[in-house]
């Protein structure tokens, strides 16, 4: 997954996934999410996180980035 965010690109693919976390429902669940911190090369870190309808993620694109410093 790939985001511009304050003109910062954000690339789930180049990126080091450093740790991860699921929710333990299924993926069909309302209540399903998972959330990935990588560490991009030059040294910043950002959390990848999508999730269904019931979770912080719920969003029409089914998506988000937050960007941590």
């Amino acid at each position: 997954m790939k985001a511009t965010i304050d003109r910062m690109v954000y690339n789930t693919a180049s990126a080091t996934l450093v740790a991860g976390d699921e929710s333990l429902v299924g993926t069909g669940d309302f209540e399903w999410w998972i959330e990935e911190l990588y560490l991009t090369g030059k040294g910043s870190w950002f959390l990848f996180g999508r999730g269904e309808g019931l979770t912080k993620y719920a969003d029409c694109r089914g998506w988000s980035f937050f960007r941590g410093r």
